[in-house]
């Protein structure tokens, strides 16, 4: 049986770390010179890859960590944190600059100083309300999105009940603010409602600022290298062989979904498809997905 995270001793004690992140900032502050971080990271290739969960930065991260000795490549490293201060981010640009400005620059400075790094790259799920933010602290830095078919993600997440529980709180029960049109109606949409109400409001946000030729889409990159070539690796400066690519796709993501408790999309019922269409449909035609099947 799966727990919700929040019920978990583990992660109820890496909640209470989370929100320590401004006496870590702190500390930071105290233990290296603003100067001497900022220089070490302009002079480093650093790259954010962002996504929405169940959407492939697992699999994309174990891949492009590969690269070579120089190049480190992490998948959340901070998630706590970042989980911690994800509503609040959401909620107050200000919010999300102070903490990607001062927590996560010198996060990021204290893994690759002194390791003769010269790349370093996030593929992650947990920045997604952070675009403008990193945007701002990291100016030189490649930005991207990855896209997951919005039909795939909601299946996917519909099996843990932990998202929009009766029990979810912060990040996993994020809620519209005044101005958006589903604020009012929020207490009476259903479960699925609000997943796809998170999956579109969670792309819309990083879409607001990543320009489309900084968007590829997961089922592109696991099924076509060149495309994964073309549109990740150019773009970013990297180098992964084909032969990386190829045995990587073949290795079965060990956070990959293992089995369903929600059917297939096509099986969906016909008010679902609707309610897809309604809340999910602007946003999947902006990713560039085909939705003629199930309309």
């Amino acid at each position: 049986m799966r727990f919700p995270y929040q019920q978990t001793i583990k992660t109820k004690l890496n909640k209470i770390v989370s929100r320590t992140w401004r006496i870590s900032a702190v500390f930071y502050k105290m233990k290296y010179q603003q100067q001497v971080v900022e220089a070490l990271l302009a002079n480093t290739n650093i790259f954010f890859i962002l996504s929405t969960g169940r959407s492939g930065t697992q699999f994309l991260s174990n891949l492009l960590s590969q690269i070579d000795d120089r190049t480190l490549v992490m998948h959340e490293p901070d998630f706590y944190y970042d989980i911690g201060v994800l509503e609040k981010s959401k909620n107050s640009k200000q919010y999300a600059s102070d903490y990607i400005n001062n927590f996560r620059k010198f996060s990021i400075y204290d893994r690759i100083d002194g390791n003769e790094v010269e790349g370093y790259g996030e593929v992650t799920g947990t920045l997604r309300f952070h675009s403008e933010a990193l945007r701002g602290v990291f100016p030189n830095a490649k930005i991207m999105l990855m896209s997951r078919d919005g039909r795939d993600v909601i299946r996917s997440v519909m099996g843990w009940p932990e998202f929009y529980g009766k029990e979810s709180k912060g990040a996993y029960n994020l809620t519209p603010q005044q101005d958006d049109k589903y604020f009012d109606k929020w207490h009476d949409m259903t479960r699925f409602e609000k997943l796809c109400w998170s999956w579109q409001n969670s792309n819309r946000s990083m879409l607001s600022l990543i320009q489309p030729n900084e968007i590829f889409q997961f089922e592109k990159i696991i099924s076509s290298y060149e495309y994964f070539k073309t549109r990740v690796l150019d773009k970013l400066e990297l180098n992964v062989s084909e032969q990386q690519w190829t045995d990587s796709v073949n290795r079965k993501s060990p956070n990959s979904t293992k089995q369903y408790d929600f059917p297939h999309w096509a099986d969906w019922s016909e008010s679902q498809k609707e309610t897809f269409m309604s809340i999910c449909g602007p946003i999947m035609e902006k990713l560039d997905y085909d939705l003629t099947e199930i309309c």
